[in-house]
């Protein structure tokens, strides 16, 4: 069985597919002090205030303020 893990293209793939090697582990997205400055004046605000029914400030909420704010998309372990 070949694939881009393997370094070859399975039967049948497109000649992109063909050139395509998977390296490594993906990196995380790094966030700069441009992305802390947008997010720490809204973290520091109360939950409540951008639309949450409590203050609490979780992993799922901080995700989707990030997606919202940065247009990124992070895992919840990418939050963390």
């Amino acid at each position: 069985m070949s694939g881009p893990w393997s370094g070859g293209a399975a039967p049948g793939a497109r000649e992109d597919d063909r050139n395509c090697v998977l390296r490594g582990t993906a990196e995380r997205p790094k966030a700069d002090d441009r992305d802390f400055a947008v997010l720490e004046p809204l973290l520091l605000e109360s939950a409540t205030a951008l639309g949450w029914a409590d203050e609490r400030w979780t992993l799922s909420r901080v995700q989707l303020l990030i997606a919202d704010q940065l247009g990124v998309t992070l895992s919840i372990r990418g939050v963390w």
